[in-house]
């Protein structure tokens, strides 16, 4: 269990935080772009977090699962057991119930290639799951077969150690979703222009895309309910408002920092340091993080045309760093990084 104490904060105020790269959407379950998820991570509770020295905590689980307290159990050599169960009484920004039915369905839609999730990693593994009351998701882990969420051959063990990192899914409300087709995820309104209801500390007031893209923000009401007494997120939010705000380039970003326009400035790096150490209404904070950011050479095959990403090893078309060494040798001699 972690040992991290959450600092009690002051109530009312508002927050501006700043990037300077676009938020085309807020599909969490799809987009790897670090504006989507910092927008993100206030508008979703994870069933888990973890603290600055990575041990986990709960956040909308009870307890998060273990073989300590018996949410973890192995089976015999090829399955395990572990069971997600919510905190009782939580419930979504609408004031509705969330439940283990929610769980099973945004599992079902990480596993559907249409969906297009980022990462299917460890759900590939669960063979069966179960509902049990109205907190518990049980996840049998087992052996699965080729074809199925994204797996390309048959995966003949379910013992999945990482399931804590990988598999810290946020939880999406099927009486929105449960009737949208998992192709038209990507264009519906709930990720595009405004999610009706949340589970995170806040909810979207406002919401406008793009380059110059602004995400506004206010407390989710019902964000409390079944928190209480938790010894994290065992309240409701502080701040009165959020608002994320896009500047499109880097310069108009340090320059709104340095206007004192946003309070917040993020996905800056340490060459902007001379520029930042030159504001006098700002403090600069540098620390070494934990992201890093990189190109990645698709060495198998282009995916245009296929059903999903899944087919693409027997549908596409090999890119054109498929197997040539000296190409991807020239690139990285090129690249001055």
């Amino acid at each position: 269990m972690s040992d991290y104490k959450p600092v009690v904060g002051t109530k009312g105020g508002q927050l501006v935080y700043s990037d300077w790269e676009p938020v085309d959407d807020l599909n969490v379950l799809a987009s790897t772009a670090a504006t989507t998820q910092q927008a993100a991570y206030v508008l979703w509770g994870a069933l888990w977090q973890f603290d600055p020295k990575n041990a986990p905590y709960p956040d909308m689980v009870s307890a998060v699962p273990s073989t300590d307290n018996g949410l973890v159990k192995q089976i015999d050599a090829t399955h395990m057991d572990v069971t997600l169960r919510l905190k009782s009484g939580i419930k979504w920004s609408d004031g509705s119930p969330i439940t283990p039915d929610d769980m099973m369905f945004t599992i079902n839609a990480i596993c559907n290639p249409d969906t297009g999730a980022s990462s299917q990693a460890g759900y590939d593994h669960i063979a069966t799951m179960e509902v049990k009351g109205a907190t518990d998701l049980i996840l049998h882990f087992g052996p699965t077969k080729s074809g199925y969420c994204g797996l390309t051959a048959d995966n003949p063990s379910g013992i999945y150690a990482s399931f804590l990192t990988d598999m810290d899914f946020n939880t999406m409300p099927k009486s929105v979703l449960g009737n949208v087709k998992a192709a038209d995820w990507a264009t519906n309104d709930y990720f595009t222009k405004k999610p009706t209801v949340t589970s995170g500390p806040y909810m979207i007031q406002d919401f406008s895309p793009g380059p110059a893209a602004q995400v506004v923000m206010v407390p989710n009401p019902h964000y409390g309910d079944g928190r209480s007494g938790a010894q994290f997120f065992g309240h409701a939010p502080y701040l009165d408002k959020l608002i994320y705000k896009i500047y499109g380039d880097k310069s108009s970003q340090i320059a709104g920092i340095k206007a004192g326009d946003t309070d917040l400035g993020l996905d800056l790096i340490a060459a902007d340091l001379p520029a930042l150490n030159s504001a006098t209404n700002a403090k600069t904070v540098h620390a070494t993080g934990l992201l890093d950011e990189f190109l990645s050479l698709n060495q198998g095959n282009n995916e245009t045309g296929c059903a999903s990403s899944q087919y693409a090893a027997t549908c596409g078309k090999p890119t054109p760093f498929n197997g040539d060494k000296p190409l991807r040798q020239a690139l990285d001699l090129a690249i001055d990084k």
